[in-house]
């Protein structure tokens, strides 16, 4: 859907329409009906700081799992890489002393050699703090998912509109206009994963423990 303000010459109001037409008519849906809805949707979806170390556990342990095997073997084959082409800057030094090459020759050969292994440098080390800067964005990520129903009240309208976009690709909506889902932007929608399955986690292990004392299923909540 997309945001239109028509000019009726009875009243003016901003709304939401779709760009398709479900049974052959566009659907209106009043700005208003879904944006109030907004602050209450976000805080469905905000994480509990009281979790957040744990999720940090999470994340941690699948990210360093899943690039630790793959990082070390470019990081093995770049470090072959630089050590065959400081070799072969070597022997490009020894030729130019015994005069089997030129000086203009050598000037050129060893100023591409330098810059492929600059440049295989510079991959090595954007490899080796690659899983850091995840890391980095999942932290910044995390908090501002902890924080985003507080924020969100704080900012003013163009703020809120930008807030809103670095988050969620889409929100999704009723044939009512009511708030049924959303498709957030990576990396909010792993780490909402994450937190919903903590969530499940800890309410079956707090059923558990009421069944073991006792408690019948038909009372829990």
């Amino acid at each position: 859907m997309y945001g239109s303000s028509p000019k009726p010459r009875t009243r003016w109001y901003p709304y939401y329409v779709t760009n398709a037409k479900p049974n052959g008519k566009n659907i209106h849906i009043p700005c208003e009906q879904v944006d109030s809805q907004i602050p209450e949707w976000l805080s469905r979806i905000t994480i509990e700081t009281s979790l957040i170390p744990e999720i940090r556990i999470v994340y941690q342990s699948q990210v360093t799992q899943a690039t630790r095997d793959d990082q070390e073997k470019k990081i093995q084959n770049l470090r072959s890489k630089i050590s065959e082409l400081r070799n072969e800057e070597a022997r490009l030094g020894r030729l130019y002393i015994s005069e089997k090459i030129s000086e203009e020759t050598y000037d050129q050969l060893h100023a591409e050699w330098k810059e492929r292994i600059r440049n295989s440098e510079l991959k090595l080390c954007d490899i080796e703090r690659g899983s850091t800067e995840i890391m980095d964005d999942l932290d910044l990520a995390i908090l501002l998912l902890s924080n985003i129903a507080i924020l969100y009240h704080r900012l003013d309208e163009k703020k809120r509109a930008f807030l809103l976009q670095i988050l969620v690709k889409r929100i999704i909506v009723s044939h009512d206009g009511l708030i049924i889902g959303q498709d957030l932007h990576s990396p909010f929608t792993y780490l909402l994963k994450v937190y919903e399955g903590l969530q499940d986690s800890k309410r079956q292990l707090n059923r558990s423990e009421q069944v073991g004392l006792g408690v019948p299923f038909t009372s829990l909540k």
